[in-house]
């Protein structure tokens, strides 16, 4: 039987694979179809394995997703994103009991390619949605990871690529909610550092944007608590002098490209 029909039948009969032989014997045809010569062979395996993994122990789950990470992380830039997006894809369904375990799995495999300049803009900002998608997942200890993160989020903001900076500037912004104080006292010191650096709109624009993202992710931190609207605003307002000089600096601008930019500065 194809992947492809095991996975139809499986959701046609809403069923679990209860008996771990035949979780096992899955497992390895959807290991070795990973790796298949067929580029479409791995593209179903990858897409099976969003709905199969509701129907897998842990352990097999965690085995899948080792071998994916590996693949995204260390095939060759041609054929990555099979497997980065069915990582994605496994993640939007994964149950929030197996998040925490999963994290341990893929986040450092996946700061590693972040870290490593050789893979191209599209591979390490593929890896970087993987990680964001992680943020995004209640079970996941986002304290554990937070300054390994922060270490890599701010590297980056000097990245060769603009679209690296911007969507590290979107991560850092998923990020700060869960710095600790000194942590968060990191990351807007070195951002403001940044963004009086530069003179020119474009080049300040991007690190303006990662600022912005970050100041109104904080803000909105547990707003639907009166502590948690007085414990983000306390956390930004320690820095409002630093921060409204700049703001002013992106409402004086008048140009098409940075519409969104003032309108962003407007809100917070």
């Amino acid at each position: 039987m194809a992947i492809s029909d095991l996975r139809d039948a499986v959701e046609a009969a809403d069923a679990s694979i209860t008996e771990t032989r035949h979780q096992l014997a899955i497992r390895d045809t959807i290991m070795k179809s990973l790796e298949d010569a067929s580029t479409e062979v791995r593209s179903i395996a990858c897409s099976a394995l969003g709905s199969l993994v509701l129907h897998f122990s842990g352990d097999v789950v965690a085995e899948l997703v080792g071998k994916m990470a590996k693949l995204g992380t260390e095939s060759p830039e041609s054929i990555v994103d099979i497997y980065l997006q069915g990582i994605r894809t496994i993640l939007k369904g994964l149950p929030s009991s197996q998040a925490g375990k999963i994290s341990k799995i893929l986040i450092p495999p996946m700061l590693g390619a972040l870290h490593d300049s050789k893979k191209s803009p599209d591979h390490r900002i593929g890896c970087l949605f993987i990680v964001t998608d992680m943020l995004r997942m209640p079970g996941v200890d986002v304290e554990q990871y937070a300054s390994s993160l922060l270490d890599c989020f701010l590297k980056h903001l000097k990245d060769p690529s603009a679209d690296v900076r911007k969507e590290i500037g979107i991560a850092l912004g998923m990020l700060a909610p869960s710095l600790d104080d000194k942590q968060f006292e990191r990351l807007v010191v070195n951002l403001l550092a940044m963004v009086k650096l530069h003179k020119d709109m474009d080049s300040f624009g991007e690190t303006m944007f990662g600022a912005l993202t970050i100041v109104r992710s904080v803000c909105n931190l547990s707003d639907k608590t009166e502590y948690g609207s007085r414990y983000s605003g306390t956390k930004i307002s320690a820095y409002a002098n630093d921060l409204f000089p700049v703001l002013l600096r992106v409402l004086d601008d008048t140009l098409d490209s940075t519409y969104e930019l003032r309108e962003t500065s407007l809100l917070v």
